[in-house]
């Protein structure tokens, strides 16, 4: 006699258990420092050459909506 075993998924996104997110936490942070962990472990500056191309890029964009285009920001920093 086999028995015939089928796995729906649930109907929707709204029905995530909040508790088991809370009690998996730590598997949550391994991961994602393994992540950072191997995507920068060949690099010379590692996560700081992430930090300085967001930063550069930022600074590109500022120069050129605020002084090449004079696309108005109602006085809030472009950087921001």
């Amino acid at each position: 006699m086999t028995r015939e075993f089928i796995i729906k998924p649930q109907s929707s996104l709204l029905n995530i258990d909040l508790s088991e997110l809370w009690r998996y936490r730590e598997l949550f942070y391994i991961f994602a420092l393994r992540d950072i962990k191997t995507k920068y472990k060949q690099t010379l500056l590692g996560v700081t050459w992430v930090l300085f191309q967001s930063l550069v890029t930022a600074e590109i964009f500022s120069i050129f909506f605020g002084k090449i285009a004079k696309y108005p920001s109602e006085n809030i920093p472009y950087t921001l």
